[in-house]
């Protein structure tokens, strides 16, 4: 899943530089035909449909499956996300389990990302939380991606401030941070602004779509997505752009400033990317963001096109923030999500689980 296949990839890739590591990965695989009927949403049910608790148990019954036939051989495991470790009860008493949490039940039912709350939410909501609660008790050590997600485990769920790591795992930045846009020095004529993302409408890109329109020329957008569109004043599309490939790279250099109008999100890793490829951020007060992107972003309500508007103008009319802010977010990606160096320091954590 996009963010946590990165997770996977990089982490397999260090560990298997260490002499003092032996480990094995695995993924819990899709579902098939018959599977899929039972984790899908069913809309016209509402929440009475389970599906924020029916995906994620059917996740945590094959992670269940997978670690049994690995117990014998293991100190510690990482359980990418605590969606997967629902139903461990003896697996976590015959090794170490470190959970790594993004948000929390609690984080993601307030935020509403999968669909509106209603008024039958609660109750599959609360057998959900019951079993976060119980999978957080058993585990030897929580790694909260953030000090928002950290929080919530603390006020939500009762953990207790020893057992939980704050520690993101990190983004590769190698190939982002080589990243020197191709018009630094320039004046911002138009601003070029740049928009990563395939759930368009939760992620707001309606949103930007007018703000752009309103600005008439004073913005440039591009936007990188899957999805179909149709055409936009001042907007050009691009599809089947493989994130770190060179035309990702280009379209990034060609850009002052990233934006994510998003309504719904927790940790999303576009933002670290832009940061690191030096852009200026220009999010929403949603999830983690404004801990992400601290002075190196400009925040707007979600939903909000004439804030919006009004800070891509602010920018597009001040080069020296616009290139101030960037340089704050380069250097705050390299000291924070840097996969280089939070990656070590997420081992330490399982060889002192396992010790």
């Amino acid at each position: 899943m996009l963010g946590h296949r990165t997770v996977h990839a990089h982490l397999q890739s260090f560990v298997g530089s260490r002499a003092d590591v032996q480990a094995w990965f695995e993924t819990v695989p899709e579902p098939g035909r018959l599977g899929f009927r039972a984790v899908k949403p069913y809309p016209r049910l509402g929440s009475l449909d389970l599906f924020e608790l029916r995906w994620r148990l059917r996740w945590s019954w094959m992670a269940r499956r997978i670690l049994r036939s690995h117990l014998q051989a293991t100190d510690a495991v990482f359980v990418n996300t605590q969606s997967c470790a629902l139903l461990f009860r003896r697996e976590c008493r015959s090794v170490r389990c470190v959970l790594s949490v993004d948000a929390t039940g609690e984080q993601y039912a307030r935020l509403a990302y999968y669909r509106p709350r209603d008024r039958f939410s609660r109750a599959g909501e609360r057998v959900l939380f019951e079993l976060e609660r119980r999978a957080f008790r058993r585990a030897s050590r929580i790694v909260a991606w953030t000090e928002w997600a950290a929080d919530s485990l603390r006020t939500d769920y009762g953990v207790s401030d020893d057992r939980i790591v704050t520690l993101h795992p990190g983004a590769p930045l190698v190939g982002l941070r080589s990243i020197e846009p191709d018009h630094a020095g320039a004046p911002l004529e138009p601003l070029r602004a740049v928009f990563i993302g395939n759930d368009v409408e939760r992620k707001g890109l309606p949103v930007l779509l007018e703000a752009v329109r309103r600005l008439d020329g004073e913005v440039e957008l591009d936007v990188i997505t899957s999805r179909p569109l149709p055409g936009a004043p001042h907007t050009r599309v691009h599809h089947g752009v493989a994130t770190g490939s060179p035309q990702f790279l280009q379209l990034l250099a060609h850009a002052d400033v990233l934006v994510l109008p998003t309504r719904a999100d927790a940790v999303p890793w576009v933002i670290i990317e832009g940061m690191a490829a030096g852009l200026a951020i220009v999010s929403t007060a949603v999830g983690g963001i404004p801990e992400l992107v601290g002075d190196a972003g400009i925040i707007v309500p979600p939903g909000d096109t004439e804030a919006l508007a009004m800070q891509l103008a602010g920018l597009a009319g001040d080069h020296v923030e616009c290139r101030r802010r960037a340089v704050a977010a380069r250097r705050r990606a390299e000291e924070r999500y840097d996969a280089a160096r939070q990656l070590p320091k997420l081992l330490d954590v399982m060889l002192e689980a396992a010790a």
